[in-house]
């Protein structure tokens, strides 16, 4: 179970909520995505039975574990939506929100962050 805090940012395909995971107090962050807005869907074996979930769901089980990718750590498929749980790693900002505020990156923090980037891949 989870406890939703504040909006943390909207997007095209949905909302990501600031949450607490009650068993350990934890912090997380929690995509809500509407079913009217998915475009791409591909069918997962869960168990012994196959599941419609949306293809974001998909690659972020695939690259579980992976350093440098956010962790999915649980979601939920509800009658019109779906809930993607997932880490919030310590000192991150959206890249965006970032460049917005702060304008053009510097070359060395841009190469700091394409670092990272090619190291995830």
């Amino acid at each position: 179970m989870y406890k939703l805090g504040a909006v943390l940012g909207r997007g095209g395909f949905g909302t990501v909520y600031g949450a607490q995971r009650l068993t350990d107090h934890m912090q997380v962050a929690v995509k809500h995505i509407s079913k009217s807005r998915v475009m791409d869907w591909v069918h997962l074996q869960l168990q012994s039975s196959f599941s419609r979930v949306p293809m974001e769901v998909y690659l972020m089980l695939k690259v579980k574990g992976h350093r440098g990718v956010i962790e999915l750590l649980d979601w939920f498929d509800t009658p019109k939506s779906f809930l993607l749980v997932m880490e919030v790693p310590d000192h991150c900002r959206d890249l965006f929100d970032v460049i917005t505020e702060q304008g053009r990156l510097e070359e060395d923090v841009a190469r700091s962050l394409f670092w990272q980037v090619v190291e995830a891949v």
